[in-house]
């Protein structure tokens, strides 16, 4: 969606991830397809496939670039940045056969762990490319982590409880800089079997947005 044609300079601002199916852990192909053109706002389409069909579309908002910075007044509301993942500290893993959180990131925890014991904040940073070859955009690097809100904010048992994010959405104000992420989530749940999960995203300077998923909560 970063990359899709536009008729001015534009920058992804928010993104909505909906998850249709089990995503196979084999080679993927991306499409995109621009919903509705402008020259200040532009609306994009992508779908992920695999071998049985669409299994996930997101859809892009994205916004002009402007030529030079608005003169804003004094404190624009960023949130100052967290403790660096120099001060944090790596944690214990819940061990998912070699999975992505294990094998993709980096993982340095400011409190909270991957157990389930409620708000966290943990800074994360890619170790590997997305795709072979090309270096991860920032965006990209802030796509990789945004919905591990859920995970790391978990107030139920792994073992006995679901609680999946059928969806994602992120909203961006600013574009990230730096590898590191901070994600600092907090997850609330429903007797009714519903809930969601909030996370503030920074890098090393401050806030730059931040991540929503509602849960499917449920007993094993």
């Amino acid at each position: 969606m970063e990359a899709a044609p536009s008729l001015v300079p534009m920058r992804l601002v928010r993104w909505e991830v909906r998850l249709l199916g089990q995503v196979p852990m084999r080679p993927l192909r991306v499409t995109t397809e621009v919903l509705r053109e402008g020259r200040r706002v532009q609306l994009v389409e992508a779908a992920l496939h695999g071998d049985a069909g669409v299994v996930c579309r997101a859809t892009g908002l994205r916004i002009r670039v402007l030529e030079e910075d608005l003169d804003l007044p004094a404190g624009d509301g960023t949130l100052p940045p967290p403790p660096g993942p120099e001060q944090a500290r790596t944690t214990e893993f819940v061990s998912r056969s070699h999975s992505y959180i294990e094998t993709g990131v980096e993982m340095r925890f400011l409190h909270g762990s991957m157990r389930p014991t409620g708000p966290a904040a943990v800074w994360a940073r890619l170790t590997c490319a997305v795709v072979e070859g090309e270096e991860p955009s920032p965006l990209t690097r802030v796509a990789a982590v945004a919905d591990f809100g859920n995970g790391i904010s978990a107030l139920v048992p792994w073992e006995s409880w679901l609680f999946i994010n059928a969806e994602l959405t992120v909203y961006v104000h600013r574009p990230p800089r730096g590898e590191w992420i901070c994600v600092d989530a907090r997850t609330e749940l429903s007797t009714t079997g519903a809930g969601v999960a909030h996370s503030v995203l920074s890098d090393e300077e401050g806030s730059i947005g931040h991540a929503l998923q509602a849960l499917l909560v449920d007993r094993r």
